[in-house]
């Protein structure tokens, strides 16, 4: 969606629902900053983000449902640091759960990786043994192995 469609919406979200408006987009702004700094292709951290946002704030959401969208409680539901507080760090986790978590599954195919490169090793050597070649010292060495018998 373009930025005209992005002002055109929330323009109109304004002029029918102000109160509501200007909470949700105070709530938001943690999620846009995420965006902004995550850059383009990590756009899956902020709409897990956003998710977190709308979980810390049902409550709020909640209690401006029953105020009937009114302007008075919208701003003071906006003004309440705990709702913010909240808001920012249901967001701050959702980012710790995504760089932990990426953090973890590059760890663990590291892991994988390392004990597949030991089996390889491990099963070359034997074949090694099992069928006579000499064993290459020299890393530099680009040969193939020699069989012991062939290389006197």
């Amino acid at each position: 969606m373009s930025i005209v469609g992005w002002s055109v919406g929330l323009t109109a979200l304004t002029v029918l629902l102000p109160g509501p408006t200007v909470a949700l987009v105070v709530w938001i702004l943690p999620v846009l900053l995420l965006r902004i700094l995550s850059g383009e292709r990590r756009s899956h951290r902020s709409l897990a983000a956003l998710f977190f946002l709308l979980a810390a704030v049902v409550h709020p959401l909640h209690l401006i449902w029953e105020a009937e969208g009114g302007w008075e409680k919208c701003v003071e539901l906006t003004l309440d640091p705990m709702v913010l507080a909240a808001g920012w760090v249901a967001v701050g986790a959702s980012w710790f759960i995504a760089e932990g978590s990426e953090l973890a599954q590059r760890l663990m195919a590291l892991l994988r990786r390392s004990k597949h490169r030991r089996l390889l090793v491990q099963r070359a050597e034997a074949l090694r043994a099992e069928w006579g070649f000499e064993e290459t010292s020299s890393a530099a060495e680009k040969e193939r192995p020699r069989p012991v018998a062939e290389s006197k």
